[in-house]
């Protein structure tokens, strides 16, 4: 029987239990999948692929096959992340519901997301991916997720006949307002004046979208 003194030392985190190994077919997208938990657990900082390799069970050179270093790994995160982002803002359900409604619906939309992966939320909005226009596949998952909010946009536009108001300016002052709000309850870096505006997260939400469709209103003629 082998001494435990005389045992080498082992990596805490070897312990974590195994995934099976993947066929080639799917071993790409079982990396991102494996790559996104990792992210929220760990922090970009501190994701590695061979972290993800060890989690996935498969060899430590899989990830840098498909992802080559650590930079194009987190790109394939970020771009994973505008396209469940884009994917909610399309599926949020605000047919048939007042203006003020269905801005407070994207909002909310937006909001979740960033509340329930804050990592993701921070590396596809951050700096920590280098050099992002290198990778198509992530600028164009980012176009996209804006072009999701533009068409929700355009909708209540065209739904509500409004004619004074530009949809790719409201578009984008609806990003920046939901945008900046998830940044705030997500992070939670604030002043205490301000921690206890933004505590309940609904009210907030409520208060924004009616501020923003005031925007909407025309302007009564002088």
């Amino acid at each position: 029987m082998t001494n435990s003194a005389d045992s080498p030392a082992v990596d805490p985190s070897l312990n974590r239990e195994r995934k099976p190994s993947y066929h080639h077919g799917n071993l790409r997208e079982a990396l991102i999948e494996g790559g996104l938990e990792l992210l929220e657990e760990y922090g970009a900082a501190d994701l590695s692929q061979r972290l993800l390799a060890r989690q996935l069970g498969v060899s430590q050179t899989a990830p840098y096959h498909h992802f080559g270093d650590k930079n194009g790994l987190l790109a394939a995160l970020a771009t994973e992340g505008f396209r469940r982002s884009g994917n909610v803002l399309k599926m949020v359900s605000i047919e048939h519901l007042s203006l003020e409604r269905r801005v407070r619906g994207i909002c909310a939309g937006y909001v979740r997301f960033a509340r329930e992966k804050p990592e993701l939320f921070r590396l596809m909005y951050g700096t920590t991916v280098q050099r992002k226009d290198e990778y198509p596949e992530l600028v164009i998952a980012s176009t996209e997720a804006f072009e999701a909010l533009a068409t929700r946009v355009s909708e209540m536009i065209r739904d509500f006949d409004i004619k004074h108001v530009d949809s790719r300016q409201a578009t984008t002052s609806l990003l920046a307002l939901s945008h900046g709000l998830a940044h705030l309850i997500v992070d939670r870096r604030v002043s205490p004046i301000l921690a206890e505006y933004i505590d309940d997260e609904r009210i907030v939400v409520e208060q924004t979208a009616k501020l923003f469709v005031r925007g909407f209103q025309p302007l009564p003629d002088s």
